[in-house]
């Protein structure tokens, strides 16, 4: 596992369509945003799965409340 990432969760778009939500809890923005996470090498299977995407958003967001 990555340094910095507590948990992950993926989700299916309920009509089957193919689409896919993946949200990832880090410790620290800079868990997703720094030089040595972004110039990791990607896998031959992620450069496939990537490879058949329409689109992909990369976001970070932060927790407005606490459950």
């Amino acid at each position: 596992a990555t340094p910095g990432f507590r948990s992950a969760r993926r989700f299916a778009h309920m009509d089957g369509g193919g689409r896919y939500l993946a949200v990832y809890e880090v410790a620290d923005v800079d868990t997703v945003t720094s030089q040595a996470y972004m110039s990791q090498p990607q896998s031959d299977w992620t450069k496939r799965v990537q490879a058949t995407w329409l689109r992909m958003d990369r976001s970070v967001w932060v927790e407005i409340t606490k459950r």
